[in-house]
């Protein structure tokens, strides 16, 4: 394992924090956390409803793009990235960014 760098991206301890305090809840919670902070982020952002339209669709685009990386287009199921036996939780898994200043994104 390589040293770590002391040098964090932009909004990595944030996504740290993040999944400190999601750590334990149900991915359910945790998506509707991250989604509210998202959509308080955007409409703080966006003084009109056409920006805010416009900054959520090229954030999901994005967004979808990342996860499909983590699917098989031949079989349409997730790709192995751990052990079976491991559990997943928002801390040990990390999408690269893929929004800009808003930091990185995590799934469970």
């Amino acid at each position: 394992m390589a040293p770590k760098d002391n040098l964090k991206q932009p909004g990595e301890a944030l996504f740290e924090a993040f999944g400190r305090s999601a750590a334990g809840h149900p991915p359910d919670e945790v998506i509707s956390a991250a989604m509210n902070i998202v959509l308080n982020v955007v409409r703080q952002r966006s003084s009109r409803r056409t920006e805010a339209m416009q900054a959520m669709n090229e954030l999901f685009g994005r967004s979808m793009d990342a996860l499909m990386q983590h699917y098989d287009g031949t079989t349409d199921r997730r790709r192995s990235v751990v052990p079976f036996d491991q559990v997943i939780t928002v801390e040990h898994s990390r999408f690269q960014t893929t929004f800009g200043r808003l930091g990185k994104n995590g799934h469970t």
